[in-house]
């Protein structure tokens, strides 16, 4: 299936106890080989070549495995989802016998508590009434005994809770994240940066506030319903009073869940607007240390922060009522159990036997209640996500894959616009490029030049029309493989941080140093890389701090030529860079073997294409050579005269 993430790993120490999920790895006679978790998920197994399963351990690593493998990323479905869809998804990656091991030992737990109003009870029949304290041996050694394997399976149940904990928010997160990045460019354009980061956040802490509730804590309340049996047993008649109690609780708990939530779902989308807010105000830290304006991005996060820690820090009063309401109810319910047990029919052994059973239920009541902050979280967190999970990906189940291309692109009859009510920025457009043609596009500005370039890449859906490469139709085909035979350096590319190297890579990770070398050169950049104390391993700030406009120009250059494209796109690629640097770079590109369409203002910059197009108002207004449209004196003239 399409939209699984994978990625080599080294295996080291006793890996086969800390990893997750199924490996590919190597054999050292070179064949692959299935690495995947025993049932219990507590370890590996792999076939042999006879058919044998066999364990991983530390004499199969040095006998068989080589220390590498490729681990795998459980993808969501490539189509829009529910918030039921991601919490089926959740589960999914839980194995059975976890869970019902899991399960077994909490049962077991709930189980070995009910010893204790046993115990009460025989010690107030038997041991007190009799003096014998021979009786009391017996007994103790039982609940010592309880105490004992109820510690145990506790510590067991932990450490399964945990378990799956991690391994749910593992593959949940990696999920997200996954399809994230396979939505399309139009959802990251509506959506801030920072908003995002929220919201992912979120995930991992749904993972961790599910598990801790509903595997924890509600599965152990669930069991606890067990000990109604012996309240009935021992209680008799004050069964009626126990039962009224437990539901004046949970009936304040259930208000006290749908307020909280009410609150979380305010504060929630405040505080992702706050998130946003930070983001953008860091991202644009020099520009606010460059105007003087720390002061007013202080007043206007304060704004945005102290309404969001309004919810936060100051709830409403009914919302801290329900505390000292439950405090009440669980004062005045032992006052009407004891006034129910004064009026008569209950033994005093029968009475330490279900206050002991009682205690165990309303335990579980409270745990419930002071569970009820983190379960109101989880709605308003869910329907913070929603946009992540209802975003149509960019990538298709079905859809073919680009494999080679040759280089010809051909638009047709292509409109476009913004909005619904907007202007028409492109308007029944089409052109033909041959393969290995060089073309300039130039234009007025809000001409349409770079709004083509984003629908030539798929970053945009036209009103209607179609674009075509050789003979696939992008509408149709996986964007993701066709961008990658195509090398783009656009006037909104920038670097990120880290270093020299993997900025350039990152477009072709298997290239080599060597490739990297070649791409500078290329660029025109190499000289100057070599210049640098730290060469390819120069360290890259945010932002590309430390580099000249031009460089960081160059430096983008080398990133889309590294892979070897068999299209280059150019928006104003070169327009920070000194007509010698322009023209070296130029006369490199010129050595390519494949098709390029540049975008540039500066017409000395296609003055070497085999054809330039000009865009006037969404539509071609002329097209020819850079001679031709010279001496024909329309509006490519008239532009290059106020250039000279």
């Amino acid at each position: 299936p399409r939209g699984i993430m994978m990625r080599d790993i080294r295996l080291t120490g006793e890996w086969w106890r800390e990893c997750v999920g199924p490996l590919l790895g190597y054999a050292r006679d070179g064949r692959l080989v299935a690495l995947l978790p025993t049932k219990t998920g507590l370890g590996y197994q792999f076939r042999e070549q006879d058919g044998t399963i066999r364990r991983v351990g530390r004499r199969e690593m040095a006998e068989v495995l080589k220390p590498m493998a490729i681990t795998f990323t459980k993808a969501l479905p490539l189509k829009p989802l529910k918030v039921k869809d991601l919490l089926k998804f959740t589960w999914s990656v839980v194995s059975g016998p976890n869970v019902a091991l899991l399960v077994l030992c909490s049962l077991v737990v709930v189980l070995l508590g009910m010893f204790t109003p046993m115990a009460n009870k025989l010690i107030f029949d038997i041991v007190i009434p009799t003096g014998d304290a021979g009786d009391l041996l017996p007994i103790t050694g039982l609940l010592i005994g309880a105490t004992v394997g109820t510690l145990l399976l506790s510590f067991t149940r932990n450490l399964y809770i945990i378990r799956i904990q991690h391994i749910v928010e593992l593959h949940t997160q990696n999920a997200i994240m996954a399809r994230t990045f396979l939505l399309s460019p139009t959802f990251f354009s509506k959506n801030s940066s920072g908003e995002l980061t929220a919201k992912l956040q979120y995930v991992s802490i749904l993972s961790g506030l599910l598990n801790e509730a509903v595997v924890g804590t509600l599965l152990s309340a669930a069991l606890s319903v067990i000990y109604i049996v012996q309240v009935h047993i021992y209680g008799g008649k004050l069964l009626f009073p126990a039962l009224l109690i437990m539901a004046v609780q949970l009936a304040i708990l259930v208000l006290n869940y749908f307020d909280t939530v009410k609150e979380n779902k305010d504060y929630t989308g405040r505080a992702v607007k706050l998130s946003g807010l930070e983001y953008n105000l860091f991202a644009g830290i020099q520009k606010l240390k460059l105007t003087g304006s720390e002061n007013r991005a202080f007043i206007r996060w304060l704004d945005s922060y102290s309404d969001s820690a309004r919810f936060l820090y100051n709830p409403k009063f009914k919302t801290r009522l329900y505390s000292a309401v439950s405090a009440v109810v669980g004062i005045g319910g032992t006052m009407l159990i004891f006034w129910s047990t004064l009026s008569g029919g209950v033994s005093t052994s029968d009475y330490i036997a279900f206050s002991s059973a009682f205690g165990m239920i309303t335990a579980a009541i409270a745990g419930l209640n002071g569970l009820v902050p983190s379960l109101a979280q989880v709605k308003p967190m869910l329907d913070s996500v929603k946009p992540l999970l209802e975003a149509v990906p960019e990538m298709e189940d079905k859809a073919p894959q680009v494999e080679e291309l040759y280089g010809g692109i051909e638009v047709s009859g292509l409109s476009f616009r913004y909005q619904e009510d907007g202007p028409l920025i492109l308007d029944d457009l089409s052109l033909k490029i041959d393969p290995g043609e060089y073309v300039g596009i130039v234009g007025k500005s809000g001409c349409g030049k770079s709004t083509l370039m984003r629908l030539l890449l798929g970053f945009e859906q036209p009103l209607s029309g179609g674009i075509y490469y050789d003979n696939y139709d992008l509408s149709k085909v996986d964007k993701a493989s066709l961008r990658r035979k195509i090398g783009c350096c656009l006037q909104s590319g920038s670097l990120f941080t880290g270093d020299l190297f993997h900025n350039i890579t990152i477009t072709a990770p298997w290239a080599s140093h060597d490739d990297a070398w070649e791409a500078l050169r290329m660029a025109c950049l190499d000289e100057d890389v070599r210049r640098m104390p730290m060469g390819l391993h120069t360290v890259v700030s945010e932002g590309g701090g430390g580099f000249s406009g031009g460089q960081k120009q160059r430096i983008l250059i080398a990133r889309a030529l590294i892979s070897k494209p068999d299209i280059i796109f150019f928006d104003e690629a070169t327009s920070a860079l000194d007509n010698i640097s322009q023209k070296a770079v130029s006369d490199n590109l010129d050595q390519l073997m494949c098709t390029r369409v540049v975008i540039a203002h500066r017409l000395s910059t296609i003055r070497h294409c085999d054809r330039i197009i000009v865009l006037d108002k969404g539509k071609i207004a002329e097209e020819g050579t850079f001679e031709e449209l010279m001496e024909h004196k329309g509006l490519f003239y008239e532009m290059s005269i106020r250039q000279m």
